[in-house]
């Protein structure tokens, strides 16, 4: 499958994590998303990955949620279960670059876009207010832009 982003990773095991008792529906396939990272993928990314998974046989959409197919099930079957997330997720990325699309078409998972932003709008709806040191944080993320090299001054 290629190209293989970060973003269909994080989609797959948190797939795997909110479907254990059947088909996951969109708001717990969003927070089993934001249980490693608080900051969610885009909103286009999500939908991009939803898309690219169903058609290379990963994922499935059944009884109003989202469930794993057998290929996928056997890509996220790593052996061990003691693997940090980040290590776990690398690991998942490796067999997702060797996995090759059993042939035939598959159905395509088209989400509106409504209904993914109404899920990510109920998640965010949940969180507490931002702290102050937070706050500063994300001013500082966010303004830390690459500075140009001033110019050497000579000395006098």
């Amino acid at each position: 499958m290629n190209p293989i982003h970060d973003t269909d990773v994080e989609l797959l095991l948190a797939v795997a994590l909110a479907s254990k008792r059947g088909p996951a529906e969109l708001d717990a396939l969003i927070l089993a998303l934001a249980i490693h990272d608080k900051r969610l993928p885009p909103r286009v990314k999500l939908h991009d990955a939803f898309a690219r998974l169903s058609a290379n046989g990963l994922l499935i959409e059944e009884a109003g949620g989202f469930t794993l197919t057998e290929a996928a099930q056997e890509v996220l079957a790593l052996g061990r279960k003691s693997y940090e997330h980040d290590e776990r997720a690398f690991r998942v990325k490796e067999r997702l670059a060797a996995y090759e699309p059993p042939r035939g078409t598959h159905a395509v998972i088209q989400l509106a876009a409504d209904r993914l932003a109404t899920a990510i709008t109920a998640y965010e709806a949940t969180l507490p207010p931002l702290t102050k040191t937070e706050k500063a944080a994300l001013k500082r993320e966010q303004t830390t832009a690459p500075r140009r090299p001033t110019p050497l001054r000579k000395r006098r």
